[in-house]
């Protein structure tokens, strides 16, 4: 299965060349940003402030912004970045999908790499109905971590999380 899809990326990438998610610039087919755009985007530093998910320089923590027990922000939301998830996130560029989540699984191995998560659970958006974008990149990200996906729909299910993963785990013990 894995070998029919590479062979269908590289005959795509034939006839669609992989632009660069910043600035369309052509890339080879490994890469997502070329190497103008890889050295511009603006990805946080190694100081973060995990309750918050700013840099520790600009931690907001103080003004109780945030409700999380721990956030991660893998990028700045300024300048390549901003540009290329809002691209992603509002004009439906779903191939963007790859890029971010992959972003967020490595960002996830290095500063959680000691936590063993149950799932992962995408947020629902209701700003563009049949659009599933955290569901695209939660998707990626289950996979790479190799966790159990809930695919979580507010229209359909009205379940709390635990709920979801409890009726997950009643179903597969079922098959």
């Amino acid at each position: 299965m894995l070998n029919i899809k590479n062979f269908l990326k590289s005959q795509l990438s034939a006839i669609y060349p992989k632009k660069c998610i910043c600035c369309s610039e052509l890339i080879d087919e490994n890469s997502y940003l070329c190497k103008k755009c890889e050295a511009s985007i603006e990805r946080n530093t190694e100081d973060i402030c995990l309750y918050c998910g700013f840099e520790r320089s600009d931690c907001v923590c103080k003004y109780n912004v945030y409700r999380f027990k721990q956030l991660l922000c893998v990028f700045k939301n300024c300048g390549l970045a901003q540009k290329a998830y809002y691209n992603y996130k509002f004009y439906k560029k779903q191939h963007y999908s790859e890029f971010f989540a992959l972003e967020m699984c490595a960002a996830i191995k290095k500063h959680f790499g000691d936590i063993k998560f149950d799932f992962v659970c995408s947020v629902p958006s209701y700003i563009n109905k049949g659009y599933d974008h955290s569901g695209f990149l939660t998707e990626i990200i289950a996979e790479n971590l190799n966790l159990i996906y809930l695919p979580y729909r507010v229209e359909e299910d009205r379940l709390s999380i635990s709920e979801l993963y409890n009726q997950h785990n009643v179903d597969n013990s079922n098959t």
